[in-house]
């Protein structure tokens, strides 16, 4: 059995909230049949541009018993003494303690609604084979928040590297409308206003690394007009980021309607493009292509951008289709061909 220990906490929602800091302790259960992967230690800081992942517990059993492995990983997980950032822990040992889990009777929706069992660490109480230390610090506490008379601080949620500042100094916000952006975890999480007001101090700058709990905003409350100052926080639901916007951009530059010189010279010769050649053998809308960014290794004479309009996908049209699929009953045994490989003419990949 694995067990994954994350840095995070989650929510009575179900929904899960990444941590960071630095670890203050960190001990993982040892001992035979037990296998622990991490790159954790104490005194370790963690970066917010990776996942939440912390450590894979492995532990197996002797036995056949399914039981006898939930046992066994419960009990090196009441072994774990993680301090620093917020873990996952308390929500594993909930989960290996359902008779549900232990008689193999759970379902897809199963977490989802034990979600309030689950989270709670004290029911039932969990046995603790270590010995306590009342000096550690307890895990995730975020920092005192300064108080400002008249103002109000807008804190991070969590620890994570600010992207986007999405105010200034003497700005009006609404409440809700978002102060900033950060990254943690590989995700994305906007800071919202706690409330009407105008922003006083920005005590942080885009692309610095903050704590939880650490102000980024002091906000002097007032009450605000809906009218104009409104229409701040509307937003394009149409737009795409740019840099967003560049994958389509990047997969246009494969396709026919992109190259007409060349599909030109193509059929001014009696010839056909791979493109066509698909759209004709597959059924329509079922060729899902792979290795469509992947560039010519030719970096060290070549900029990315001219490689990227010469050789896209490398000078193959790679993927998977149905073929005759009218021909095969609803029931999902069309012929899938894997893969489908047309390489492309030496003088339709130069050019």
């Amino acid at each position: 059995m694995q067990l994954r220990i994350n840095m995070e906490s989650m929510q009575a929602d179900g929904s899960v909230r990444p941590s960071a800091g630095t670890l203050s302790l960190f001990n993982p259960p040892s001992g035979p049949w037990i296998r622990v992967d991490t790159f954790g230690y104490a005194g370790y800081g963690i970066s917010p541009h990776y996942d939440s992942l912390l450590a894979k517990l492995v532990v197996h059993s002797r036995t056949r018993h399914f039981a006898d492995v939930i046992q066994r990983a419960y009990r090196a997980l009441c072994q774990t003494r993680i301090q620093g950032v917020q873990t996952n822990i308390d929500f594993l040992k909930n989960l290996l303690r359902r008779p549900e889990l232990v008689e193999n009777q759970v379902y897809s929706c199963f977490i989802d609604d034990q979600i309030a069992q689950l989270l709670n660490p004290d029911d039932p109480a969990h046995p603790q084979f270590f010995f306590a230390d009342s000096a550690s610090a307890e895990p995730g506490q975020p920092d005192t928040v300064q108080q400002i008379e008249g103002l109000v601080a807008v804190t991070s949620p969590l620890g994570g590297l600010v992207v986007e500042m999405s105010i200034a100094v003497d700005n009006a916000v609404h409440k809700g409308q978002q102060i900033a952006l950060l990254e943690a975890m590989k995700m994305q999480h906007p800071v919202l206003a706690s409330g009407d007001g105008v922003i006083h101090t920005v005590a942080i700058s885009q692309d610095m690394t903050v704590r939880a709990g650490q102000p980024l905003v002091y906000l002097e409350p007032l009450a605000l007009d809906t009218g104009p100052a409104r229409e701040l926080t509307d937003v394009d639901l149409d737009s795409i980021r740019p840099d967003l916007a560049e994958v389509p951009a990047r997969h246009a530059l494969g396709l026919d309607a992109s190259r007409q010189p060349v599909v030109a010279r193509r059929h001014a010769k009696g010839k056909r493009t791979a493109r066509e050649n698909i759209a004709d053998l597959c059924d329509a809308d079922t060729f899902i292509e792979y290795g469509a960014l992947t560039l010519a290794a030719q970096r060290d004479r070549y900029s990315e951008q001219e490689l990227a309009a010469s050789t896209p996908a490398d000078g193959l049209v790679a993927g998977m289709a149905t073929i005759n699929g009218s021909h095969f009953p609803p029931s999902g045994h069309a012929a899938w061909c894997w893969p489908t490989t047309i390489p492309c003419s030496p003088a339709l990949r130069a050019s």
